[in-house]
């Protein structure tokens, strides 16, 4: 009997630690990290291992001059480009690559490696796409190392490695002009609204205002109101049609108030047309 009673205590000692048990947690040496940035209508994804300083020396220190360098911890930073892009005016097609460098004191390599998901030591040169170079910079101190994203117009963005008190850059360009065509032609002429947003962004970019101009008409053929009234116009101005571009404004504002809330830009466009008369 007191053999049964030990083997159950056991087993219930074995249950209960198995239902409570669970792996012990604890902050890792170098955190995974990612940056995600739209730029246009590029999306620029990064994955990294984030070491920290710790008091060290980094630079021809932990991090040797003039060798192969992961660009972080643990496994090789990846980069995932969405569409085609630039780096440094050099052509690059979408996908990801594993990102090296091989520091230097005055100057930086920067690899894009076709092999992704990999150990930061297994590096093969043969399997490089792109490489450029770039001089390292001075910045505030940054305990972890961290990629940034900055300077993004839609058009272009610079991508930035910061770590210690230096900074590495590389610029990317897409673009975003030649996408947004191809997609307002395979869009417009099926809503009001899709003809219109394709003139809305022409305008805004000041590019491509005849075929702005097509889509405007398009719009208000399909649907005529004071929003795509009043982008119409202000196309046909630009385009130098200034009768064309007042009396298409004096119908956008004729809708305008009839709207039972005063469109924001109301009082703009009608200064606008005011101008227009008096030029």
């Amino acid at each position: 009997m007191f053999r049964i009673k030990s083997c159950f205590t056991v087993f219930m000692l074995i249950l209960v630690t198995g239902l409570y048990a669970q792996d012990f947690d604890y902050p890792r040496p170098s955190p995974s990290s990612s940056v995600m940035q739209v730029v246009g209508l590029t999306e620029v994804t990064i994955e990294y291992s984030s070491p920290g300083v710790k008091g060290r020396k980094i630079w021809d220190g932990l991090v040797p001059y003039d060798k192969v360098w992961r660009t972080g911890a643990n496994a090789a930073t990846k980069i995932t480009f969405s569409t085609d892009v630039k780096i440094d005016g050099k052509e690059l097609k979408a996908g990801s690559y594993s990102l090296f460098t091989v520091p230097g004191n005055e100057s930086w390599k920067i690899m894009f490696n076709s092999r992704t998901n990999i150990g930061g030591t297994d590096y093969k040169a043969e399997a490089d796409v792109l490489t450029t170079s770039a001089r390292p910079s001075a910045g505030p101190m940054m305990e972890r190392m961290t990629f940034l994203i900055t300077d993004n117009d839609n058009k272009s963005a610079n991508i930035v490695m910061a770590w210690e008190k230096l900074r590495i850059a590389f610029k990317m360009e897409t673009n975003t002009a030649e996408m947004v065509v191809k997609g307002a032609e395979a869009e417009v002429g099926r809503s009001w609204r899709a003809s219109f947003d394709a003139a809305s962004y022409f305008l805004s970019q000041d590019m491509e205002l005849e075929k702005a101009h097509e889509y405007a008409v398009l719009s208000t053929s399909i649907n005529e109101m004071y929003w795509n009234m009043r982008t119409r116009a202000q196309i046909e101005a630009k385009l130098g049609k200034k009768k064309e571009a007042m009396k298409t404004m004096k119908a956008a504002l004729a809708h305008g108030e009839k709207m039972e809330n005063k469109p924001f830009d109301f009082d703009r466009m009608t200064a606008m047309l005011d101008e227009w008369k008096g030029e």
